[in-house]
């Protein structure tokens, strides 16, 4: 275990250093010129000079990755062009918006996913099933900038049902967590928890049918494999329950790959709530970072990469970590 934990975290040293080098690059690369935007277009030429040298834009390359690698070590993200407030504060308060999305979004696409890979693995080849598989592979090709707006359209625009922008049309509660849902709660808020529910529901079902078919295309698998190993056969021989043998037996081991696939559910939500909060107007670490790169923020969208790709690695080790407690064949095998 020890080895392995080694081996991961050296393995994220590689990963980060590489992460600062391409947004390094693709920040000096890309066209535009941060002096100007933040000068204006009427600005001089002596003007965008002194904002060059302010910025250290005008030092060479390799002088100013090494000044960007010494503030990283010292867990200094840097300041933004635009606002000039420390980024990592700047993503720090809009975290909680995007975690509380995400984990909904996760919720929702397990407690869809899971049933449906059940239902359509017993009952195999059925209208069901198939059914169900097409649904899925639905949902894995359908891209989250079509979904969006089709479900804005239909439940903002037409039916009128629910919001299609923001958080929180009310005035907020007292900010505990950072969490609108349990700060509501917390508050005693019914009718502001109700309106952040509604706020929820367009963009968590956005992110939560595009990653239900993977959930229940998986679940559907694994269930059809164990339903043929011979302790299930063993076990209805036996006389269980029909929902005994399929819930209690079944389930639960053709569960254990799933905790893989959480891990990359959490990493794909992670970048793909940048497309959902800048369609749904969500202030979140996504919309912040889409803004960013329209106003050629590049080190914001340099620390956004960065914590984004710990992130990215950190949930894979603890992924790895929890299927070795679970599986004991992988944890023998190193």
């Amino acid at each position: 275990m020890a080895t392995f934990l080694l081996r991961r975290l050296t393995f994220l040293v590689f990963v980060l250093f590489g992460v600062t080098v391409v947004t390094f690059a693709i920040s000096h690369i890309v066209p535009g010129d941060p002096a100007r935007l933040l000068a204006g277009p009427r600005a001089s030429a002596s003007q965008l000079r002194e904002i060059r040298s302010e910025l250290g834009l005008d030092q060479p390359l390799t002088t100013q990755y090494l000044r960007y690698m010494k503030q990283l070590a010292h867990g200094d993200l840097g300041n933004s062009l635009v606002t000039g407030r420390p980024i990592l504060t700047e993503l720090a308060d809009r975290l909680p918006a995007t975690l509380e999305l995400m984990f909904c979004a996760l919720i929702c696409s397990l407690a869809v996913g899971i049933p449906l890979g059940v239902l359509a693995a017993t009952r195999k080849k059925s209208w069901v099933d198939h059914l169900v598989r097409a649904g899925s592979a639905a949902s894995v090709s359908v891209p989250a900038f079509w979904l969006a707006p089709l479900l804005i359209l239909l439940f903002y625009s037409r039916l009128g049902w629910l919001p299609g922008s923001g958080r929180l049309d009310v005035d907020p509660p007292a900010a505990f967590t950072g969490f609108l849902l349990v700060d509501t709660l917390l508050a005693g808020d019914g009718r502001a928890f109700l309106d952040a529910v509604s706020h929820l529901a367009l963009p968590v079902l956005t992110l939560a049918l595009l990653d239900a078919g993977a959930v229940a295309r998986l679940v559907r698998g694994q269930m059809i494999d164990v339903l043929g190993e011979d302790y299930i056969r063993t076990a209805r021989a036996s006389g269980l329950p029909p929902r005994m043998v399929i819930v209690r037996h079944a389930l639960r081991n053709a569960l254990i790959p799933l905790v893989t696939v959480l891990g990359l559910s959490i990493a794909q939500m992670l970048y793909g709530s940048v497309i959902i909060e800048s369609l749904f107007a969500w202030p979140g670490t996504g919309n912040y970072v889409v803004t960013a790169i329209f106003n050629l923020d590049f080190p914001v969208v340099m620390g956004f990469a960065l914590l984004a790709s710990i992130a990215y690695v950190g949930v894979n080790l603890i992924v790895d970590l929890l299927y070795m407690t679970l599986d004991p064949r992988i944890r023998e095998a190193g």
